[in-house]
């Protein structure tokens, strides 16, 4: 076989794949792991967590971010978005590399509502993960380092999860077509 026999074989065979929407759902999961613990990383490292202080409820030194709600607010907010954004420009590619022929919508429309949700998941996890792992009293939310990781994972692999799923089916649209051999006898 000639490599552009070989070449034909691969891309008809890409052509040919259905979609598969559990495989982005799981992709996704696992893509939104990496891109939250990453931004949490990225943010921090920065000085968008700026305040770590020691906390000694518990006996043990504990070190916590303890910062005013609404920067943490804001801060979840703008990185969801990014998050969204980058997974759903990354789902639009690949897609498009898969299914070239494919009648998506326009890449700015997909990326937007990518980024839409992963900002409403990010927001809607921290709110209610600030709550229930950490406190949030008197405008200061203050959650320990393990607890901001654990809820930075929970948002990716919940928002990863869905903004790859939600992409990946706007990009690739379900096709319907006529199945002849499903009601042969």
């Amino acid at each position: 076989m000639s490599a552009t026999e070989v070449e034909r074989q691969v891309v008809s065979t890409i052509v040919a794949m259905k979609p598969s929407y559990s495989t982005s759902f799981l992709v996704g999961a696992v893509g939104g792991l990496v891109v939250a613990v990453a931004t949490l990383l990225f943010v921090a490292s920065l000085g968008g967590i700026s305040y770590l202080n020691p906390s000694i409820e518990t006996g043990s030194v504990d070190p916590v971010f303890s910062v005013p709600a609404s920067a943490l607010w804001m801060m979840t907010l703008v990185a969801g978005f990014a998050g969204g954004a980058v997974i759903s420009a990354i789902t639009f590619g690949v897609a498009r590399v898969i299914d070239p022929d494919a009648k998506p919508l326009a890449s700015p429309i997909v990326i937007l509502v990518g980024a839409t949700v992963g900002a409403t998941i990010a927001i809607a996890v921290m709110l209610l993960g600030a709550g229930i792992l950490g406190t949030v009293a008197e405008g200061i939310a203050t959650v320990t380092v393990v607890e901001m990781v654990i809820l930075a994972a929970v948002i990716g692999l919940s928002g990863g999860a869905f903004v790859a799923w939600l992409s990946y089916l706007l990009v690739r649209p379900p096709a319907y077509e006529a199945d002849p051999d499903l009601l042969a006898t």
